[in-house]
């Protein structure tokens, strides 16, 4: 049973990963097509196109250095509230600790919730 269980396991990390992984590989393989259209299908051959065109797009650019600084400040205020809410919850005991961490994990499941109930 237990070598069932780990062999289904793997199959499933397989799956998963294939799942998010292959969308990221096909659109790897359309930015390098010499077609009209950023496709793989059907392949034209081998460009570097897009990326010089979007190098000369100046809006291109600006999305680009935007989406950069958004990043970077999403990932300096996670890691500030994240290290603030670990060092809460190790200072806490008893049911106030039960209830941070249920407050503290609502917000990741939520937008989980907002799916299960569509307008």
């Amino acid at each position: 049973m237990h070598k069932l269980r780990q062999n289904l396991a793997h199959v499933y990390m397989v799956l998963f990963l294939t799942f998010m992984l292959a969308p990221l590989i096909v659109m790897s393989g359309a930015a390098f097509n010499d077609s009209k259209l950023p496709s793989i299908v059907p392949w034209r051959g081998w460009t570097t196109m897009w990326f010089s065109e979007m190098i000369a797009d100046e809006r291109m650019m600006w999305a680009f250095a935007n989406t950069l600084w958004v990043a970077a400040a999403v990932a300096l205020i996670s890691v500030v509230i994240g290290t603030a809410s670990a060092i809460v919850i190790n200072s806490v005991a008893g049911r106030a600790r039960t209830v941070l961490y249920g407050l503290m994990i609502s917000t990741i499941l939520i937008p989980g919730w907002s799916s299960v109930f569509p307008r």
